[in-house]
């Protein structure tokens, strides 16, 4: 009896050893040998990278995965955790024994001006024939290194030719953090800036900066376009540039005949371009010419009229679309003029 249980442990062992033996073989080409407990064939150098604090709304970490398995491994499918990740991947298939790059990138989105804002995202990398996904994730504190309102700046137009205007803008440095403002600079014609105050820094380790930017209204018809170019010592973020618009407000702009609108672009080179000028209808006509002089100066010919040579009011808009630091920006400025029935061929103008 004891010799017959002998026998049948020795035979269940036989079969233990011919199934590992056979888990071994090498199979076919693109087929993935998982080790027991389906634990993926893949490992990666740290799948958890903590980035501590971050001074840019962009994070990103490279990962190294290896193929520690007997064949190739091909990667089927990466799910994220938010659509504000990026994932750039050389290839899908490794074969034993390589290594690759993954870069992970995630966009942050601050809660609010100067917060600082806890991340976490991870991705869900599937294998083919593997059940279990390989995971990854960057966590960390996006500390913001300076922050402002905006990057436009509206500035109300004063209503008589050659009369001052001025804005004061704040801008918030991350003094922890060793940031500070070294110079600020207008373009464009008739623009001026500068830093009107310094303020020490508060109990959140930012300190406000007053940031003047003045003119004068310049002859011609608004709007005016310029900019300012702020330079700190923060490392990702060494020059911000603010665009700055000046325009009338409230109001239409009055035609006694035909007239210009003058567009200050700002230098060449800046990135400021003229783009269409046009009516809002068939009242008004509206065309560009060539730009004028270093200060990028355009100035737009507004022509009113109505068909058929009535007499009448025309009130209207002109519309003014320019590519501005990469941007398209549409202005519509309001128009009004009335004009006279036809006297001697040609139409008058009140």
């Amino acid at each position: 009896m004891r010799r017959a249980v002998t026998i049948a442990a020795l035979a269940v062992g036989a079969i233990a050893v011919s199934a590992l033996m056979q888990r071994s073989r090498p199979t076919a080409p693109g087929a993935v040998i998982p080790p027991f407990g389906q634990m993926p064939p893949i490992v990666i150098e740290g799948p958890s990278k903590n980035l501590g604090d971050v001074l840019t709304p962009y994070a990103e970490h490279t990962f190294r995965l290896t193929n520690v398995s007997a064949s190739q491994v091909r990667i089927q499918e990466i799910g994220k955790s938010c659509g504000c990740l990026e994932v750039t991947l050389g290839r899908r298939m490794l074969m034993p024994g390589e290594s690759m790059e993954l870069r992970l990138g995630a966009r942050i989105s601050p809660k609010g001006k100067g917060l600082q804002t806890p991340f976490r995202e991870r991705i869900s990398v599937h294998l083919a024939g593997i059940d279990r996904p390989i995971e990854m994730e960057l966590f960390g504190v996006y500390v913001p290194p300076l922050y402002y309102h905006s990057q436009h700046v509206n500035i109300p137009a004063p209503p008589v030719l050659g009369d001052a205007f001025h804005r004061d803008i704040d801008i918030y440095f991350n003094t922890d953090k060793a940031v500070r403002l070294v110079d600020v600079e207008a373009n464009g014609a008739g623009l001026r800036a500068e830093v009107r105050r310094l303020d020490p820094p508060q109990n959140d380790g930012y300190a406000r900066a007053v940031i003047r930017i003045s003119g004068n209204r310049m002859r011609g018809d608004l709007p005016q376009f310029g900019s300012v170019r702020m330079r700190t010592t923060a490392v990702d973020l060494p020059e911000v540039t603010f665009d700055v618009v000046v325009q009338q407000r409230e109001g239409a702009l009055p035609l006694p005949a035909p007239a210009q609108m003058l567009v200050v672009t700002g230098a060449p080179g800046r990135e400021r371009e003229l783009i269409e000028a046009s009516g809002a209808d068939q009242r008004v006509r509206a065309e560009f010419g060539s730009r004028n002089g270093d200060d990028g100066s355009t100035f737009i010919t507004v022509i009113c009229h109505l068909a058929g040579g009535e007499s009448g009011a025309v009130d209207s808009e002109v519309v003014v679309r320019l590519r501005y630091s990469g941007e398209p920006v549409t202005l519509r400025v309001p128009v009004s003029a009335f004009i006279r029935a036809k006297v001697n061929g040609r139409k008058e103008w009140f």
